[in-house]
């Protein structure tokens, strides 16, 4: 019916910012292309990831994680998420892209109903962002999948210009323990020749070697 605003059908009880969540799911399924393709459309909205776990896919989310602690048995640490300088095995090295992929603001656009499904460009902005890179714009793109939206799209692009300030990759050697491991996950690192103590990562990929030892990325 005409008197029915458009907000109501997502199910908002008023038109305010609270109400608004960053995901949508008001995705094109294109039936020319694979299944996995239109699977990649769906994981990209809502940061999924697919491991490969014995023969199957399994799905993760990226979401906020606390940090994992370390789990003393019979003097041993049983938690496999938190790694310590003891065990590593060999070199680990790290690449800092931050320079290169830090931006300080985030373009995207929009299929938006009310403009006729036509376009609206949705620009997330931070002046203090600009003020540490000394005041050159580093613009970026961001494919908001999913979205029609314009208040949904201001959360999707304010939390992909904040994920463009950390471009810190690791990679290391951990023993057999590391295939306890699971891609998607967090976790906590602490590494003294690098300053950290308990810090973040996420796991993106895992390669099991022929001697047991496992290879990550984070």
């Amino acid at each position: 019916s005409d008197f029915v605003k458009y907000w109501r059908y997502y199910g908002w009880e008023e038109p305010r910012q609270r109400e608004v969540t960053r995901h949508q799911t008001n995705l094109i399924l294109d039936t020319a292309k694979s299944v996995f393709s239109n699977l990649n459309v769906i994981l990209s909205h809502f940061n999924g990831i697919l491991a490969y776990e014995n023969g199957k896919y399994v799905l993760g989310v990226e979401t906020q994680e606390a940090a994992p602690t370390i789990s003393v048995v019979n003097g041993e640490n049983t938690n496999p998420y938190y790694i310590e300088n003891t065990d590593i095995i060999g070199d680990i090295k790290l690449k800092d892209n931050t320079q290169r992929n830090a931006k300080n603001q985030i373009k995207s656009s929009i299929s938006d109903p009310q403009n006729n499904w036509g376009s609206r460009s949705v620009t997330f902005y931070n002046s203090d962002f600009v003020k540490a890179d000394r005041g050159i714009i580093k613009s970026g793109s961001y494919p908001t999948t999913g979205i029609t939206n314009y208040y949904s799209a201001r959360i999707g692009v304010e939390k992909e210009l904040y994920a463009s300030r950390f471009n810190k990759e690791l990679s290391f050697t951990l023993g057999p323990r590391g295939m306890l491991l699971r891609c998607g996950e967090v976790i906590s690192l602490t590494y003294a020749p690098f300053g950290y103590s308990s810090k973040l990562f996420r796991i993106e990929n895992l390669n099991f070697l022929p001697n047991c030892n496992v290879s990550v990325k984070a």
